[in-house]
């Protein structure tokens, strides 16, 4: 087995859809080529950071059911044409999880502040201090 045809099979063998003649050609191969051994760890943690990142965002965005599965699906579907060739795909994908987590965060944010706001009568995010508005109305001439 060449490097190529391994790192082809990485989220086969990571999924466990693999039969084992081709599971143990892989691990023969990585047990010789350190190379394919570290891409192949970086692969397992991209997939393991995806799915931490999925159910952190399911309990907040409430994702539909086959979501992982199809983002799964989309992920392993060689690209029609990238916007950005010299980017590896696994980059893309990081990139996108990190702006997912950015609207999480911005979500979580709104929805605080939605909640101070609410509780304290439409007063909590909006309301000026004491200070501010008591010198706004000694400088409009009150």
């Amino acid at each position: 087995m060449n490097c190529q045809e391994c790192e082809s099979l990485f989220d086969d063998m990571i999924d466990w859809h693999m039969k084992e003649p081709m599971r143990q050609r892989m691990e023969l191969h990585l047990s010789r080529c350190e190379t394919c051994r570290g891409k192949l760890e970086h692969r397992k943690r991209s997939h393991a950071l995806m799915f931490r990142a999925l159910n952190h965002a399911d309990g907040i965005l409430h994702l539909p059911k086959d979501f992982a599965d199809r983002l799964v699906a989309e992920c392993r579907r060689p690209p029609k044409r990238s916007l950005f060739p010299s980017l590896p795909r696994w980059a893309l994908i990081a990139a996108s999880l990190v702006i997912l987590a950015g609207f999480v965060f911005a979500a979580t944010v709104v929805i605080d502040a939605v909640t101070t706001a609410t509780d304290d009568g439409g007063h909590g995010a909006t309301a000026l201090p004491d200070t501010f508005e008591a010198s706004s109305a000694e400088s409009s001439g009150r």
